[in-house]
Formats: C-alpha cells, sequence, structure tokens
C-alpha cells in the first residue's frame, strides 16, 4: 500500500516540476542511505529503490527526498559518459605527447610520469569542480522556478 502512495506521489511531483517520473521499487537498500531510498540503474534507466527506512520518515521528509531525486537524476543522466570522454581523451593524449617529447629530451621517466599524473588529476578534477558548480546552480533552478521564487543573479 505504502508503495503504490509512493509511486503516486512521485508522480505529481514529477508533473509539478515537468520531468520524468522515476519507477519506484520496493527493495533492500544500503546503510549508506540513511533516508531509506537509493537511486539504480535498470537497463539504463534510473529506478528509486524505497527500504524499510523511508517509511519511518513523515510525509514531508519523504516528499523533499522524492522532490531532490526527481529534480537531480534528468540532470545526472544527460550526457554522464560523455563529459568523461570529453575530460579524460584530449587530457589524457596531450600528456603522453608531452610525456614522450620530455622523454626524448633525456628526464628521468619517474619524474615525467608522476608530474604527467598530478597535471591530469589536477585537470580532471578541476573540470568536475566546474561540471557539479553548474549541475547545482541547474538543480536550484529548477527547483525555484515552480515554487514562484524569483530568479537571482546568481542562479
Amino acid at each position: 500500500m505504502e508503495l503504490d502512495q509512493t509511486r503516486t506521489r512521485m508522480g505529481d511531483i514529477a508533473a509539478r516540476f515537468g520531468v520524468q517520473p522515476l519507477d519506484v521499487e520496493s527493495g533492500k537498500v544500503s546503510k549508506m542511505f540513511p533516508e531509506g531510498a537509493q537511486v539504480r540503474l535498470r537497463k539504463g534507466r534510473p529506478v528509486l529503490v524505497v527500504g524499510d527506512a523511508f517509511d519511518n520518515h513523515l510525509r514531508a521528509e519523504q516528499d523533499y527526498i522524492l522532490t531532490g531525486v526527481a529534480l537531480i537524476m534528468p540532470h545526472v543522466m544527460r550526457r554522464r559518459l560523455l563529459f568523461a570522454w570529453a575530460v579524460a581523451l584530449p587530457l589524457a593524449l596531450s600528456l603522453a605527447f608531452i610525456g614522450g617529447g620530455v622523454l626524448a629530451s633525456g628526464i628521468p621517466a619517474w619524474l615525467t610520469f608522476s608530474v604527467s599524473l598530478v597535471v591530469y588529476w589536477i585537470c580532471y578534477y578541476a573540470a568536475h569542480m566546474a561540471r557539479y558548480r553548474r549541475f547545482n546552480y541547474r538543480v536550484d533552478r529548477s527547483r525555484k522556478r515552480p515554487s514562484g521564487i524569483s530568479q537571482s543573479r546568481f542562479c
């Protein structure tokens, strides 16, 4: 009975915010998710799995969890693999060419390899931080639209 209500509420929330509703299933949720809800991929689609701990929350808390998941998932699923390739491949290729040139110049291989790895990880994390900043602003904007909060110049 509670699972049907959760599915209905997920559909209502998704309709309110204009996003695709997630499928909701009952199942075992990892203890790493104290809210009792976990998103899993099934055949390339996100599915919200709710456990026993989800029923222990108040209805308002459950709605907050469902709203967060409904708004975040469309942004998560969009181009997630494309970004990894777009960042990792050009950096890896450029570092490989730089490393090859440095090796040919006589600098020790251990130094070239370690510097290349450090530069790669710094660039990779910087790109991810920029992506997560943009991601958070997108989710905030999608939350503000239906609630009638005016757009600020920062979001």
